[in-house]
């Protein structure tokens, strides 16, 4: 008898030991903050094996998510069902899943997400475009797995993988010490975010390398000022995603109205018009990451003054993008359409903001990156 209890309470300081070692390594916390993960949440989790991260997953979501956890061992989803029924958690359902196919039983999923499963995946191609039929638009697949040669998983052969089942890669996180995090959305959506007459600006302004080059990620805030129908808005929505959000401004409140509904048509709720002023862009004070704007600046009647009122809105390390035709580049000797360099400068200090740098890699434009002065 006193054997018996000593061996539960020797197994059970080993399980405890076990999973605060899985803890510090995996760190759940983070990686749920870094990937998005929000309460009410529904989330499909492939290859749970027992439910090491279901339960961290059910923790953060609560009663007003759903998980669903996927295998294809009935034995490893036997005993998730049997933990749920001893705690009392009656929003994770377990779901047989196939070698190619996960198998859920929605299609309007937030998040596919695995831990330490994809390398063992037999189809990885297949499965990948399997899952995209259970996920919403805007979803995001992640995958968390190692990156050695037992694995043989590398960043540019999952980003290719990702790539054949028609997802795109669009953050990666490299802060685990023995792990990679890839996140990936579904990349044929892109192509309803150009509207007709936007292609031949987008091909002078590329959206992916301009929000590469500004540094923007996931879960930050951004304002686009002078948005006008939202040419820009909506890559910015796709790429901040729901743990972000993107304030679009301008003082053409029918142009807003346009926008509204592209954002609807094209399922974004992480967007909020705001109707300006010519020399207030009336952002809320103290929430942006970077304030953005393009093929606006030489239409402003008051440039300094409205670049002045963008201060209030920026965090403490915000940043003021300005993306403005240079007339060295784009032939128009007559500033009505592009803003000579120097000049640009000139009026960046004059607002209160200093130059950081000044990227030059586009055909016609300059980017001008700036913070406020100290």
């Amino acid at each position: 008898m006193i054997f018996n209890l000593l061996a539960v309470i020797i197994l059970s300081n080993l399980c405890l030991a076990q999973s605060c070692y899985r803890d510090t390594k995996i760190q759940p916390e983070r990686v749920m903050d870094v990937i998005g993960l929000k309460p009410g949440m529904l989330i499909g989790e492939a290859g749970a094996g027992h439910g090491y991260l279901t339960f961290k997953l059910i923790s953060r979501i609560g009663e007003s998510g759903k998980i669903y956890a996927n295998d294809i061992d009935k034995g490893v989803l036997r005993s998730i069902r049997n933990r749920c029924e001893r705690e009392g958690i009656h929003n994770i359902a377990t779901v047989l899943g196939e070698v190619a196919d996960p198998r859920f039983p929605v299609n309007d999923l937030d998040m596919v997400i695995m831990l330490h499963a994809f390398h063992d995946f037999e189809k990885k191609v297949e499965w990948l475009k399997n899952a995209k039929r259970y996920m919403k638009p805007m979803a995001s697949l992640v995958i968390i797995d190692s990156h050695d040669h037992h694995t043989g998983l590398e960043k540019s052969k999952v980003s290719r993988m990702g790539e054949e089942a028609g997802l795109e890669l669009v953050q990666y996180e490299t802060f685990l010490s023995d792990d990679f995090i890839y996140v990936f959305k579904m990349s044929e959506r892109k192509s309803s975010f150009v509207e007709p007459g936007e292609q031949r600006r987008n091909n002078w302004h590329p959206p992916e390398k301009i929000m590469d080059t500004i540094g923007l990620k996931p879960g930050m805030v951004i304002g686009d000022i002078g948005a006008g129908q939202g040419r820009f808005t909506v890559w910015f929505a796709d790429r901040v995603g729901e743990a972000g959000k993107v304030y679009a401004n301008d003082i053409d409140n029918r142009a807003l109205e346009y926008l509204k509904d592209r954002c609807r048509r094209l399922h974004f709720q992480n967007v909020e018009t705001v109707l300006g002023k010519v020399v207030d862009p009336r952002f809320p004070e103290g929430v942006l990451d970077i304030a953005f704007m393009i093929g606006t600046y030489h239409h402003l009647n008051k440039p300094v003054e409205l670049m002045n009122n963008v201060i209030p809105a920026l965090k403490p390390d915000g940043i003021l993008v300005v993306v403005e035709y240079d007339p060295e580049k784009s032939g128009d000797t007559t500033g009505r359409s592009a803003t000579p360099k120097e000049k640009m400068i000139e009026q960046v200090s004059k607002a209160g903001f200093e130059l950081i740098r000044i990227e030059t890699f586009l055909e016609r434009d300059n980017m001008y990156i700036c913070r406020p002065k100290d």
